[in-house]
């Protein structure tokens, strides 16, 4: 267990740093260094100011100065140790200059400090201060855990708390906008290990008026990890205890009534863009009538239905039955079945998400079908290893198209907050449980989503506008994280998990085409 010092100074340890192990000065081979942190054994120096001082001097521009000391009004001290006080260490840099000092706090009888170095000459004191009615909230996970929480701040906000926000990379990334948190704390992973976590809290909750700790209140409570009891237990323990809202289960821990509001808020260069890009790709591309589809066969001016594969999967896709209109024809993607809007010309792909059951294998096969039956672009999204599935999806529009226009790949390419933005503005989006479905959740814009291991009851029924499309296995759904495919049965054919290669690609197809009400290309 480490000190409270060290839990609470977590945050400024980012990049690459220094623990201070004996009160002595650094050597050149360790100067440059993003981070110092320091405890008792600076009152052991001979020359503590000295030593401080040089400790600064090692630090890189933007870099962190760590200090957790005992002040000696309030702890005794062993002889030859340096007593020091609160205000002895907050001025000990006054002879420096170039530093924003970012803590100073008496926490338990001990001198919590830090410094951050800054590039000009500047000295700034604007140590953390809670705030009047300052509420800490705790939420770990990935982009769309952070975003289910956001669900609560608005009521939260209005009832006057100041809301600080603990969260991961991901998290801190995709709230970063929100204007209910008036401050996010990054705790990055492998930071603190799990049996040290209650530490970790207890460290930062004695800084605040309330304390909402949201960690593994769904992978934990709602989803079961791998190495616990309960992670075994029969599927209907599982779906008798497990099967309800995520939604409903945040708002109870925290005591925040209904509405849910869940939402992501783009900055306004990412809203920009977002838009500059949709409106691209709703843009209709020249096409020549004369370029046939690939595999495509006529008999007497019929179009007959043709196969391909790739690999050991067969992509039979049944050409439209119009014929493709002429160079510089139309379509007009403004306006659904039901009069309504269509938000974009395109629909928003999203390939796969973070565990090995969140991808789904029928993304070629259901693509064709959807660039014959519209006249709507693509957009494949994911992360860079996402990219094989995004080829394979362009190999077999090629295939079967004779070229891939209307397919634009941005896996890896883009940032998870343009996508989100983009997404926005779809016709439709689709797939698995990801952060970018959960980005639109409250949304208008249509949504299919492919469950895997939560129900339509966990996830999807809180929604708006979107159909959920389950599974029909024995394992479905299963209510438990997955790393590996030791406790997710796969799909030999595939290679996907069971849950997910069950759904086809004429369910997807049809959820799109009913679901949007968007008109065949004619």
């Amino acid at each position: 267990m480490q000190s409270p010092g060290w839990y609470l100074g977590l945050r400024y340890m980012q990049g690459t740093g220094l623990v201070a192990r004996v009160g002595e000065k650094i050597g050149e081979a360790h100067r440059g260094a993003d981070f110092i942190f320091a405890d008792r054994v600076l009152c052991e120096a001979r020359n503590w100011r000295a030593v401080l001082s040089d400790w600064w001097d090692a630090l890189t521009v933007g870099g962190h100065l760590i200090l957790w000391l005992p002040d000696c009004r309030h702890h005794d001290l062993a002889r030859g140790e340096a007593k020091l006080t609160l205000d002895d260490v907050e001025h000990a840099l006054d002879h420096k200059s170039g530093w924003l000092l970012r803590e100073s706090d008496l926490i338990d009888g001990f001198i919590y400090a830090v410094w951050q170095k800054r590039r000009d000459e500047a000295q700034i004191r604007a140590p953390w201060r809670k705030q009047e009615k300052h509420l800490l909230i705790a939420r770990m996970g990935a982009h769309g855990d952070a975003l289910m929480a956001s669900s609560i701040l608005p009521w939260l906000k209005s009832k006057g708390w100041t809301i600080s926000f603990i969260s991961r990379n991901a998290g801190c990334d995709v709230l970063k906008h929100d204007p209910h948190i008036d401050e996010l704390i990054l705790l990055a992973a492998g930071q603190v290990k799990e049996e040290e976590l209650p530490h970790y809290w207890q460290a930062w909750q004695k800084r605040f008026d309330r304390f909402i700790n949201l960690a593994h209140s769904v992978e934990g409570d709602l989803l079961k990890q791998p190495g616990r009891a309960d992670y075994h237990w029969s599927d209907e323990q599982r779906r008798a205890l497990c099967d309800r809202s995520y939604l409903g289960y945040l708002h109870r821990l925290a005591g925040v009534p209904k509405p849910y509001r869940v939402r992501f808020y783009p900055s306004a260069e990412e809203e920009i863009w977002a838009r500059q890009k949709a409106k691209e790709f709703s843009v209709r591309q020249d096409r020549s009538s004369s370029s046939p589809l690939a595999g495509e066969v006529r008999r007497g001016g019929e179009r007959l239905r043709t196969e391909f594969s790739i690999g050991d999967i067969s992509y039979g896709c049944a050409p439209p039955t119009p014929t493709l209109p002429s160079r510089g024809r139309e379509f007009d993607r403004s306006q659904r079945k039901d009069g309504s809007k269509n938000s974009g010309g395109f629909i928003l792909w999203c390939l796969r998400g973070s565990a090995v059951h969140k991808w789904w294998p029928y993304g070629p096969q259901a693509i064709c079908r959807l660039l014959a039956k519209t006249d709507l672009n693509i957009i494949l999204t994911g992360d860079a290893g996402a990219g094989a599935l995004a080829q394979e999806i362009l190999t077999a529009a090629g295939n079967y198209h004779g070229d891939t226009w209307r397919v634009h790949t941005m896996c890896g390419t883009h940032s998870i907050r343009q996508i989100m933005a983009l997404a926005h503005n779809a016709a439709a989006v689709v797939g698995p449980e990801t952060g970018v479905m959960n980005a639109v959740s409250m949304q208008k814009v249509p949504k299919i989503l492919l469950l895997s291991h939560s129900s339509a009851k966990n996830l999807s029924d809180d929604w708006i506008n979107t159909t959920a499309l389950a599974p029909q296995t024995s394992c479905y759904p299963c209510h438990r994280l997955h790393f590996d495919h030791s406790w997710c049965p796969q799909d030999e054919a595939t290679g996907a998990a069971a849950c997910a290669a069950n759904i086809t690609a004429e369910q997807v197809v049809d959820a799109v085409m009913n679901y949007t009400g968007i008109e065949h290309a004619a």
